[in-house]
């Protein structure tokens, strides 16, 4: 039993995931691996059964809104990702929505930084494009509305995936100092030569 326990702990401590509502989220932003989840604002997504949880996967961290069967009307939400520790930078954005009953439920999801503004339209079951996003991007803000959503047609979750790469490389001082030294070599070589 206690061998069981322990493997549970575990994987427990392998998956991290914090699962909170909306309203816990208000007044408490997000920290998982190196990104803050700040909830800017939202409308009709106040019953604590619509939980929101973060998953830290590496390189890919994902927001994952679920229970939403339980508006009855539109919603909305904006919210901005940040990274708050290390060297890497927000590459590219996704968004998915996944409609239970198959229905026509449509959002509109923008998602927009200092070097560009995506706007995906998403109706049923279906997964936006991968949104590339300007170098040195360090935060992303979204903003959702929904449109369409009644007591019979509604979403199950929308899962939003911000993908991280490694900033490119900045030449280091002393990489300059041997360019500058090659350069004034060649100039003497060449007056030398004359």
């Amino acid at each position: 039993m206690k061998k069981f326990l322990l493997s549970l702990a575990l994987v427990a401590m392998a998956t991290p995931a914090w699962a909170v509502t909306v309203a816990n989220w208000a007044s408490n932003p997000i920290v998982s691996g190196d990104k803050t989840y700040t909830l800017n604002s939202s409308s009709g997504l106040a019953d604590p059964n619509v939980d929101v949880a973060v998953v830290d996967n590496g390189l890919v961290h994902s927001l994952n809104l679920s229970g939403l069967s339980t508006t009855s009307s539109n919603f909305s939400l904006n919210f901005t990702v940040a990274i708050n520790s290390g060297t890497n930078v927000i590459d590219k954005t996704r968004v998915s929505q996944n409609d239970v009953l198959g229905n026509t439920t449509a959002g509109s999801i923008t998602d927009t930084t200092g070097g560009g503004t995506f706007q995906d339209n998403l109706a049923g079951t279906a997964v936006g494009p991968t949104n590339t996003h300007s170098a040195g991007t360090t935060s992303v803000t979204f903003d959702v509305n929904s449109y369409g959503v009644d007591g019979s047609n509604f979403l199950s979750n929308i899962t939003f995936d911000v993908l991280q790469a490694a900033p490119p490389a900045v030449p280091e001082p002393s990489t300059f100092a041997l360019a500058g030294l090659a350069v004034v070599g060649l100039v003497i070589a060449r007056r030398r030569a004359r």
